[in-house]
Protein backbone atom coordinates (compact mmCIF):
# COMPACT_ATOMS: atom_id res chain seq x y z
CA UNK A 1 0.00 0.00 0.00
CA UNK A 2 2.83 2.41 0.88
CA UNK A 3 4.53 1.78 -2.47
CA UNK A 4 1.21 2.06 -4.28
CA UNK A 5 0.27 5.49 -2.94
CA UNK A 6 3.85 6.79 -3.18
CA UNK A 7 3.87 5.95 -6.88
CA UNK A 8 0.52 7.71 -7.30
CA UNK A 9 1.86 10.85 -5.65
CA UNK A 10 5.03 10.84 -7.77
CA UNK A 11 2.92 10.60 -10.89
CA UNK A 12 1.03 13.73 -9.90
CA UNK A 13 4.25 15.64 -9.20
CA UNK A 14 5.88 14.54 -12.47
CA UNK A 15 2.77 15.49 -14.43
CA UNK A 16 2.99 19.04 -13.08
CA UNK A 17 6.72 19.24 -13.80
CA UNK A 18 6.19 17.96 -17.34
CA UNK A 19 3.80 20.82 -17.97
CA UNK A 20 5.87 23.52 -16.23
CA UNK A 21 9.31 22.81 -17.67
CA UNK A 22 8.51 23.19 -21.40
CA UNK A 23 6.10 26.02 -20.67
CA UNK A 24 8.76 28.06 -18.85
CA UNK A 25 11.31 27.40 -21.59
CA UNK A 26 8.81 28.36 -24.28
CA UNK A 27 8.03 31.59 -22.41
CA UNK A 28 11.77 32.35 -22.16
CA UNK A 29 12.26 31.78 -25.91
CA UNK A 30 9.25 33.93 -26.80
CA UNK A 31 10.31 36.68 -24.38
CA UNK A 32 13.86 36.80 -25.77
CA UNK A 33 12.59 36.78 -29.34
CA UNK A 34 10.04 39.52 -28.69
CA UNK A 35 12.23 41.96 -26.76
CA UNK A 36 15.40 41.39 -28.76
CA UNK A 37 14.01 41.14 -32.27
CA UNK A 38 11.31 43.72 -31.64
CA UNK A 39 13.96 46.19 -30.47
CA UNK A 40 16.14 45.50 -33.47
CA UNK A 41 13.21 45.67 -35.88
CA UNK A 42 11.71 48.85 -34.42
CA UNK A 43 14.83 50.78 -33.40
CA UNK A 44 17.93 49.41 -35.12
CA UNK A 45 16.97 48.01 -38.53
CA UNK A 46 15.59 51.43 -39.66
CA UNK A 47 19.14 52.74 -39.20
CA UNK A 48 20.04 50.79 -42.34
CA UNK A 49 17.52 52.82 -44.32
CA UNK A 50 18.75 56.00 -42.64
CA UNK A 51 22.38 55.32 -43.61
CA UNK A 52 21.35 54.63 -47.19
CA UNK A 53 19.16 57.73 -47.28
CA UNK A 54 22.15 59.88 -46.22
CA UNK A 55 24.11 58.59 -49.20
CA UNK A 56 21.16 59.34 -51.49
CA UNK A 57 20.80 62.85 -50.02
CA UNK A 58 24.48 63.60 -50.66
CA UNK A 59 24.25 62.41 -54.25
CA UNK A 60 21.06 64.39 -54.74
CA UNK A 61 22.61 67.57 -53.32
CA UNK A 62 25.66 67.10 -55.54
CA UNK A 63 23.42 66.59 -58.57
CA UNK A 64 21.49 69.78 -57.74
CA UNK A 65 24.75 71.74 -57.72
CA UNK A 66 25.49 70.48 -61.23
CA UNK A 67 21.99 71.49 -62.31
CA UNK A 68 22.39 74.96 -60.77
CA UNK A 69 25.68 75.40 -62.59
CA UNK A 70 24.18 74.16 -65.84
CA UNK A 71 21.04 76.29 -65.36
CA UNK A 72 23.12 79.46 -64.89
CA UNK A 73 25.06 78.70 -68.03
CA UNK A 74 21.81 78.20 -69.93
CA UNK A 75 20.67 81.62 -68.73
CA UNK A 76 23.59 83.25 -70.49
CA UNK A 77 22.61 81.61 -73.79
CA UNK A 78 19.09 83.01 -73.64
CA UNK A 79 19.08 86.40 -75.37
CA UNK A 80 15.78 88.04 -76.28
CA UNK A 81 13.00 85.60 -75.35
CA UNK A 82 11.76 87.00 -72.02
CA UNK A 83 9.44 84.09 -71.31
CA UNK A 84 12.20 81.57 -71.88
CA UNK A 85 14.52 83.64 -69.70
CA UNK A 86 12.02 83.65 -66.83
CA UNK A 87 11.45 79.90 -67.17
CA UNK A 88 15.18 79.17 -67.03
CA UNK A 89 15.61 81.50 -64.06
CA UNK A 90 12.72 79.85 -62.19
CA UNK A 91 14.30 76.49 -62.84
CA UNK A 92 17.57 77.69 -61.29
CA UNK A 93 15.70 79.03 -58.26
CA UNK A 94 13.95 75.68 -57.94
CA UNK A 95 17.32 73.89 -57.97
CA UNK A 96 18.69 76.24 -55.32
CA UNK A 97 15.67 75.74 -53.06
CA UNK A 98 15.94 72.00 -53.63
CA UNK A 99 19.59 72.08 -52.61
CA UNK A 100 18.88 73.88 -49.33
CA UNK A 101 15.99 71.48 -48.57
CA UNK A 102 18.22 68.51 -49.35
CA UNK A 103 21.03 69.78 -47.08
CA UNK A 104 18.55 70.44 -44.27
CA UNK A 105 17.22 66.90 -44.58
CA UNK A 106 20.78 65.56 -44.82
CA UNK A 107 21.85 67.21 -41.56
CA UNK A 108 18.72 65.95 -39.84
CA UNK A 109 19.38 62.39 -41.02
CA UNK A 110 23.01 62.50 -39.90
CA UNK A 111 21.92 63.73 -36.48
CA UNK A 112 19.32 60.92 -36.26
CA UNK A 113 21.91 58.32 -37.29
CA UNK A 114 24.36 59.63 -34.71
CA UNK A 115 21.70 59.50 -32.00
CA UNK A 116 20.37 56.10 -33.07
CA UNK A 117 23.71 54.33 -33.17
CA UNK A 118 24.66 55.46 -29.66
CA UNK A 119 21.89 53.26 -28.24
CA UNK A 120 22.82 50.14 -30.19
CA UNK A 121 23.83 47.62 -27.54
CA UNK A 122 22.96 44.41 -25.82
CA UNK A 123 19.23 43.91 -25.38
CA UNK A 124 17.89 42.92 -21.97
CA UNK A 125 14.49 41.35 -21.32
CA UNK A 126 13.47 44.44 -19.37
CA UNK A 127 14.34 46.52 -22.44
CA UNK A 128 15.53 49.28 -20.06
CA UNK A 129 19.28 48.83 -19.67
CA UNK A 130 21.12 49.76 -22.86
CA UNK A 131 24.88 49.61 -23.14
CA UNK A 132 26.70 52.33 -25.04
CA UNK A 133 28.09 51.16 -28.34
CA UNK A 134 31.79 50.37 -28.19
CA UNK A 135 32.49 50.33 -31.93
CA UNK A 136 35.03 53.12 -32.35
CA UNK A 137 35.07 52.77 -36.13
CA UNK A 138 31.38 53.62 -36.48
CA UNK A 139 31.57 56.45 -33.93
CA UNK A 140 34.51 58.11 -35.66
CA UNK A 141 32.96 57.60 -39.12
CA UNK A 142 29.70 59.26 -38.13
CA UNK A 143 31.55 62.13 -36.45
CA UNK A 144 33.63 62.61 -39.60
CA UNK A 145 30.48 62.50 -41.73
CA UNK A 146 28.76 65.11 -39.53
CA UNK A 147 31.86 67.33 -39.79
CA UNK A 148 31.98 66.95 -43.57
CA UNK A 149 28.28 67.85 -43.93
CA UNK A 150 28.73 70.94 -41.76
CA UNK A 151 31.80 71.91 -43.77
CA UNK A 152 29.88 71.49 -47.02
CA UNK A 153 27.02 73.59 -45.72
CA UNK A 154 29.27 76.37 -44.43
CA UNK A 155 31.27 76.34 -47.69
CA UNK A 156 28.29 76.49 -50.08
CA UNK A 157 25.88 78.56 -47.98
CA UNK A 158 27.46 81.94 -48.86
CA UNK A 159 27.71 81.02 -52.53
CA UNK A 160 24.02 80.13 -52.88
CA UNK A 161 22.23 82.23 -50.27
CA UNK A 162 20.42 85.37 -51.40
CA UNK A 163 21.53 86.46 -54.86
CA UNK A 164 24.88 84.72 -54.49
CA UNK A 165 23.68 81.78 -56.63
CA UNK A 166 23.81 84.03 -59.72
CA UNK A 167 27.60 83.88 -59.74
CA UNK A 168 27.86 80.25 -58.58
CA UNK A 169 30.16 77.91 -60.47
CA UNK A 170 30.67 74.26 -59.55
CA UNK A 171 34.35 73.91 -58.64
CA UNK A 172 36.81 71.08 -58.09
CA UNK A 173 36.78 71.89 -54.36
CA UNK A 174 33.03 71.29 -54.25
CA UNK A 175 33.50 67.94 -55.96
CA UNK A 176 36.25 66.87 -53.53
CA UNK A 177 34.15 67.84 -50.50
CA UNK A 178 31.22 65.83 -51.77
CA UNK A 179 33.46 62.87 -52.64
CA UNK A 180 34.91 62.80 -49.10
CA UNK A 181 31.44 63.09 -47.55
CA UNK A 182 30.17 60.24 -49.74
CA UNK A 183 33.09 58.03 -48.74
CA UNK A 184 32.34 58.71 -45.05
CA UNK A 185 28.64 57.94 -45.63
CA UNK A 186 29.56 54.68 -47.38
CA UNK A 187 31.77 53.64 -44.44
CA UNK A 188 28.95 54.41 -42.00
CA UNK A 189 26.47 52.46 -44.09
CA UNK A 190 28.75 49.41 -44.32
CA UNK A 191 29.57 49.48 -40.59
CA UNK A 192 25.91 49.70 -39.55
CA UNK A 193 25.17 46.73 -41.80
CA UNK A 194 28.08 44.79 -40.29
CA UNK A 195 27.05 45.50 -36.69
CA UNK A 196 23.43 44.49 -37.25
CA UNK A 197 24.58 41.37 -39.09
CA UNK A 198 26.79 40.43 -36.14
CA UNK A 199 23.86 40.93 -33.78
CA UNK A 200 21.60 38.82 -35.98
CA UNK A 201 24.12 35.98 -36.08
CA UNK A 202 24.30 35.92 -32.28
CA UNK A 203 20.52 36.02 -31.99
CA UNK A 204 20.06 33.27 -34.53
CA UNK A 205 22.59 31.05 -32.76
CA UNK A 206 21.05 31.66 -29.37
CA UNK A 207 17.55 31.06 -30.67
CA UNK A 208 18.72 27.89 -32.41
CA UNK A 209 20.37 26.74 -29.17
CA UNK A 210 17.16 27.38 -27.25
CA UNK A 211 15.17 25.59 -29.93
CA UNK A 212 17.46 22.56 -29.76
CA UNK A 213 17.24 22.55 -25.97
CA UNK A 214 13.45 22.81 -26.18
CA UNK A 215 13.32 19.95 -28.70
CA UNK A 216 15.55 17.72 -26.57
CA UNK A 217 13.53 18.52 -23.47
CA UNK A 218 10.29 17.85 -25.31
CA UNK A 219 11.68 14.51 -26.52
CA UNK A 220 12.83 13.59 -23.04
CA UNK A 221 9.46 14.56 -21.56
CA UNK A 222 7.66 12.54 -24.21
CA UNK A 223 9.54 9.35 -23.36
CA UNK A 224 9.24 10.18 -19.65
CA UNK A 225 5.52 10.69 -20.12
CA UNK A 226 5.20 7.32 -21.83
CA UNK A 227 6.99 5.63 -18.92
CA UNK A 228 4.90 7.50 -16.36
CA UNK A 229 1.77 6.66 -18.31
CA UNK A 230 2.66 2.97 -18.16
CA UNK A 231 3.42 3.34 -14.44
CA UNK A 232 0.08 5.04 -13.97
CA UNK A 233 -1.73 2.24 -15.78
CA UNK A 234 0.05 -0.32 -13.60
CA UNK A 235 -0.77 1.76 -10.52
CA UNK A 236 -4.43 1.95 -11.48
CA UNK A 237 -4.43 -1.79 -12.11
CA UNK A 238 -2.92 -2.35 -8.65
CA UNK A 239 -5.52 -0.06 -7.11
CA UNK A 240 -8.29 -1.95 -8.90
CA UNK A 241 -6.96 -5.31 -7.76
CA UNK A 242 -6.52 -4.04 -4.20
CA UNK A 243 -10.03 -2.63 -4.23
CA UNK A 244 -11.45 -5.90 -5.54
CA UNK A 245 -9.51 -7.89 -2.96
CA UNK A 246 -10.88 -5.66 -0.18
CA UNK A 247 -14.41 -5.88 -1.51
CA UNK A 248 -14.33 -9.65 -1.92
CA UNK A 249 -12.42 -10.45 1.27
CA UNK A 250 -14.29 -12.77 3.67
CA UNK A 251 -12.66 -11.01 6.61
CA UNK A 252 -14.11 -7.71 7.91
CA UNK A 253 -11.81 -4.82 6.93
CA UNK A 254 -11.77 -1.18 8.01
CA UNK A 255 -9.51 1.63 6.78
CA UNK A 256 -9.12 4.52 9.20
CA UNK A 257 -7.33 7.86 9.45
CA UNK A 258 -4.51 8.41 11.93
CA UNK A 259 -7.08 9.91 14.33
CA UNK A 260 -9.19 6.76 14.24
CA UNK A 261 -11.98 8.00 11.94
CA UNK A 262 -13.38 5.24 9.74
CA UNK A 263 -12.95 5.95 6.02
CA UNK A 264 -13.88 2.60 4.47
CA UNK A 265 -15.73 -0.56 5.50
CA UNK A 266 -15.80 -3.61 3.24
CA UNK A 267 -18.94 -5.74 2.66
CA UNK A 268 -17.72 -8.47 5.05
CA UNK A 269 -17.70 -5.99 7.92
CA UNK A 270 -21.16 -4.73 6.96
CA UNK A 271 -22.46 -8.29 6.94
CA UNK A 272 -20.88 -9.21 10.26
CA UNK A 273 -21.74 -6.05 12.20
CA UNK A 274 -25.10 -5.31 10.67
CA UNK A 275 -24.09 -1.70 10.04
CA UNK A 276 -24.42 -0.17 6.59
CA UNK A 277 -21.25 1.37 5.20
CA UNK A 278 -22.82 4.83 5.48
CA UNK A 279 -23.50 4.18 9.17
CA UNK A 280 -19.84 3.81 10.12
CA UNK A 281 -17.89 5.86 7.57
CA UNK A 282 -17.01 9.17 9.16
CA UNK A 283 -17.43 7.88 12.71
CA UNK A 284 -14.68 7.40 15.25
CA UNK A 285 -13.54 3.85 16.02
CA UNK A 286 -14.54 4.28 19.66
CA UNK A 287 -18.20 4.54 18.60
CA UNK A 288 -18.30 0.89 17.56
CA UNK A 289 -16.35 -0.36 20.61
CA UNK A 290 -18.12 -1.81 23.62
CA UNK A 291 -18.12 0.79 26.38
CA UNK A 292 -16.46 -1.53 28.89
CA UNK A 293 -13.46 -2.14 26.62
CA UNK A 294 -13.10 1.09 24.62
CA UNK A 295 -9.65 1.76 26.06
CA UNK A 296 -8.10 -0.41 23.37
CA UNK A 297 -8.92 2.26 20.78
CA UNK A 298 -6.39 4.66 22.29
CA UNK A 299 -3.80 1.88 22.36
CA UNK A 300 -4.33 1.21 18.66
CA UNK A 301 -4.05 4.88 17.67
CA UNK A 302 -0.92 5.36 19.80
CA UNK A 303 0.73 2.24 18.38
CA UNK A 304 -0.06 3.28 14.80
CA UNK A 305 1.30 6.79 15.49
CA UNK A 306 4.61 5.11 16.44
CA UNK A 307 4.43 3.18 13.15
CA UNK A 308 3.93 -0.13 14.95
CA UNK A 309 1.27 -2.78 14.25
CA UNK A 310 -1.24 -3.74 16.96
CA UNK A 311 -3.07 -6.95 17.68
CA UNK A 312 -5.48 -7.95 20.40
CA UNK A 313 -8.83 -9.41 21.45
CA UNK A 314 -11.47 -6.75 22.12
CA UNK A 315 -15.22 -6.32 22.30
CA UNK A 316 -17.11 -4.36 19.66
CA UNK A 317 -20.77 -3.65 19.07
CA UNK A 318 -23.11 -4.58 16.26
CA UNK A 319 -26.00 -2.54 14.91
CA UNK A 320 -28.30 -3.70 17.71
CA UNK A 321 -25.79 -2.50 20.33
CA UNK A 322 -24.82 -6.03 21.38
CA UNK A 323 -21.16 -6.61 22.28
CA UNK A 324 -19.23 -9.47 20.71
CA UNK A 325 -15.61 -10.51 20.86
CA UNK A 326 -13.25 -9.78 17.98
CA UNK A 327 -9.61 -10.46 17.18
CA UNK A 328 -8.21 -7.23 15.72
CA UNK A 329 -5.04 -6.81 13.69
CA UNK A 330 -4.17 -3.16 12.86
CA UNK A 331 -1.26 -2.08 10.63
CA UNK A 332 -0.03 1.42 9.65
CA UNK A 333 -0.05 2.69 6.06
CA UNK A 334 0.05 5.97 4.12
CA UNK A 335 -2.87 7.31 2.11
CA UNK A 336 -2.48 8.77 -1.40
CA UNK A 337 -1.46 12.15 0.04
CA UNK A 338 1.23 10.38 2.11
CA UNK A 339 -0.70 11.13 5.31
CA UNK A 340 -0.53 8.41 7.98
CA UNK A 341 -3.49 6.02 8.26
CA UNK A 342 -4.10 2.38 9.11
CA UNK A 343 -6.26 -0.60 8.25
CA UNK A 344 -7.83 -3.06 10.66
CA UNK A 345 -8.82 -6.69 10.11
CA UNK A 346 -11.41 -8.19 12.42
CA UNK A 347 -12.18 -11.80 13.10
CA UNK A 348 -15.22 -12.63 15.20
CA UNK A 349 -14.47 -14.91 18.12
Amino acid sequence: MHSLFSTWTKLSKHAGAMLMAPSMLAIAVIAFSFFSWNRQTVEEVPLLDLAMEIRVDLEHANLLLFQIDKGLKDLHTVQRDQEELETAHDRVIEFVDGYFASMLKLKSNVSSLQKGTTTMGSVTLSNVEVEQISDEELISSIELLATMVEHLDSHLQPELAGDGYQSFSYSMVDGELFAEAMRSAAVCDERVHALLQERLVVQHRLFLLLLIAFTLLAGYLFFKWRKLNRDQENCLADIYLTSQASEQSSEPLLILSAEGVIEYANPAYVEQSGFDSSDVVGKHLSEIAAEASSGWVDDVIKSIADNNPWQGEVETMNRQGEAYGSLIMASPLLDRTLSPAFFMLRQRL
